[in-house]
């Protein structure tokens, strides 16, 4: 699977308005080939009932944010991580998920501490979109087994 044509990251809507930083981000994100589309939980699972997997950030920088996480992630978003639906790039103040041993194992959550700058949020995300897509072209088998030289 090479890189799609239309490299898409979703960035989750914990709140009706877009925060101050999504348009800086979607900036820095474009530098590197990806951009940033906001949806909301709904747009998450119609996108799934579509059969679309994908890559969701998530940036909670309050109280109320993570409210709102924390209800999305009971009702839908912890299923459909653990299912392989989506993967979550989550950058917040608060603590990483409950199941983050497994969804880490699986590489279908990345966990970055809040503060951080700007700049190395867009680099760690630009490395788990592709690293998502290189890991697609991989063969999964091994290499062909060679005999040795014969010396004589």
């Amino acid at each position: 699977m090479s890189l799609p044509e239309e490299r898409f990251l979703f960035y989750l809507k914990l709140r009706p308005e877009l925060p101050a930083f999504f348009f800086p981000l979607a900036r820095l994100l474009s530098g590197f080939g990806v951009d940033l589309v906001p949806v909301n939980f709904e747009d998450l699972k119609n996108l799934t009932a579509l059969g679309k997997s994908t890559i969701i950030l998530s940036v909670c920088q309050d109280l109320s944010a993570y409210r709102s996480l924390l209800i999305g992630r009971k009702y839908y978003l912890d299923h459909a991580l653990l299912n392989g639906k989506h993967k979550l790039i989550d950058a917040t103040s608060f603590s990483p998920v409950s199941q983050i041993v497994t969804l880490q194992r699986k590489n279908r959550y990345f966990y970055h501490k809040l503060p951080i700058t700007m700049d190395d949020l867009a680099r760690e995300v630009a490395i788990v979109y592709y690293n998502e897509y290189k890991q697609a072209e991989v063969w999964p088998g091994g290499k062909r087994t060679t005999l040795p030289a014969l010396t004589g």
